[in-house]
């Protein structure tokens, strides 16, 4: 797990930022992640100026994940990455995607 700029807990969407080997189609995922004997549903993003990095959002979860090893599973390729015009739209994108995840692992 990495540092990130800090960008998501500004929005109110915390990540967990993640090196991958190999760089992945840029865009939203729904995903599982799974911290202890957990599995969380998640919101993944790539962006195409950093493809071997990914973020997860987890849903509902509220601890500090630094130093605790996780395991992500990217379920569904969700929609391609995009450009907003104002924190407000993106914020706006996100609960709509985050809904998207709930629909699609059915949670």
């Amino acid at each position: 797990m990495k540092h990130g700029r800090g960008r998501g807990t500004r929005l109110g969407f915390p990540t967990a930022n993640l090196a991958i080997v190999a760089p992945l189609p840029a865009g939203i995922y729904a995903a599982t992640v799974v911290v202890g004997n957990q599995t969380v549903p998640a919101a993944g993003y790539i962006h195409p100026a950093e493809p071997t990095i990914l973020e997860v959002h987890l849903l509902n979860w509220h601890e500090n994940l630094y130093d605790v090893t996780i395991t992500v599973e990217l379920r569904y390729w969700l929609r391609a990455h995009r450009e907003f015009l104002s924190a407000q739209a993106l914020i706006a994108q996100i609960y709509q995607d985050i809904a998207q995840v709930q629909q699609c692992l059915q949670v």
